[in-house]
């Protein structure tokens, strides 16, 4: 179930026809079949590209019991949306932490962006190919894990702040045309660091889909592999499709999708894209920030090099926040 949603789909409201009583639609309300549309076998893009989508479901109405007739948002296809995605997590005490980002953008740019990611690294090594390193903050940043580096253990740590100098450069110079999302829990140990994972997995997806369905464009969402995969065919993690298709069997589902195709998120071999690398650093931007407000510590990384960020958030008061800005809003998670 996706717990924590765009406001403007949580606030939704519905008229009875019968009563005529106004009330909330009924959006955790679980169906036994999937609300996605249905793809023809013969489905094509290019020759083929219709598909069927759910118009309208009945629900009671809370007052009159009556079946009342909903109708649902539908959009048609104008494009699609390439986003790779990556996460961190973080433990202190007594506060779990989870970041999922995603980074991309149409076809062409998010092309372009992996060749300005390559060149960025020639810059810094040019006599090792640039598919052959990928860049990794955690590895970066450690002074323990750049000996171990086969690439940057040869690095001082001038040159290593030179080159996060330049990836934030590369961020904050695309942010018109880069969409960069940073979805981050920071809850009590009491959740554990598997819910928090699968919650913040699905508010960033149902963010995200929202975001570009309304506007008729279908998110295509790949992340980062948890491990390397060697056999043919997809990755597949489990919790991931599990979360996944259960979603499409609420009601909410209907109301974030827009009646679009949104195939199930990939899972990618390991930094095996260019802007996996980059979601790899907003993330451990994102992740590091937390790790310094729990433990009081000046940020390592602020925020604000990260240029403009979807950012998502469970505040202080345990609701969901959401806005785009340079700078993550400590105030309202920490105190």
């Amino acid at each position: 179930m996706i717990k924590f949603t765009p406001p403007d789909v949580a606030n939704t409201c519905t008229k009875c026809i019968t009563c005529g009583a106004v009330f909330p639609v009924p959006l955790a309300r679980s169906f036994s079949h999937s609300l996605a549309p249905v793809i023809p076998k013969d489905f094509d893009a290019n020759n083929n590209n219709k598909f069927w989508q759910l118009q309208s479901v009945e629900v009671p109405c809370p007052k009159c019991n009556a079946k009342t007739l909903l109708k649902l948002p539908t959009e048609s296809e104008r494009g699609k949306v390439f986003l790779y995605g990556d996460d961190a997590a973080r433990q202190s005490d007594n506060i779990n932490v989870f970041c999922f980002s995603l980074v991309g953008g149409s076809r062409p740019f998010v092309e372009e962006i992996g060749r300005r990611i390559y060149s960025l690294k020639r810059q810094h090594e040019p006599n090792i190919d640039p598919a052959a390193w990928c860049l990794h903050m955690k590895e970066l940043h450690s002074g323990q894990h750049r000996e171990r580096h086969s690439v940057f253990r040869s690095w001082s740590r001038a040159k290593s702040d030179s080159f996060v100098s330049d990836v934030s450069n590369l961020l904050t110079e695309s942010s018109k045309d880069l969409f960069t999302f940073s979805t981050s829990f920071s809850t009590s140990r009491r959740t554990t660091i598997k819910n928090l994972k699968r919650d913040c997995y699905l508010a960033l997806s149902a963010d995200v889909i929202h975001t570009f369905s309304q506007k008729g464009f279908t998110p295509l969402l790949h992340f980062d592999s948890e491990k390397e995969f060697t056999g043919l065919g997809p990755i597949i993690h489990g919790w991931a499709r599990e979360a996944f298709q259960g979603a499409q069997r609420n009601l909410i589902y209907s109301y974030i999708s827009h009646g679009l195709p949104i195939p199930e998120p990939q899972f990618l071999q390991p930094a095996s894209h260019p802007c996996l690398e980059l979601a790899d650093f907003v993330s451990f931007v994102v992740a590091r920030g937390h790790h310094c407000k729990m433990k009081g510590k000046p940020f390592d990384y602020p925020s604000e090099i990260l240029g403009e960020v979807f950012y998502s958030w469970l505040r202080k008061d345990g609701h969901y926040g959401r806005d785009r800005r340079v700078g993550f809003p400590w105030e309202q998670v920490y105190d």
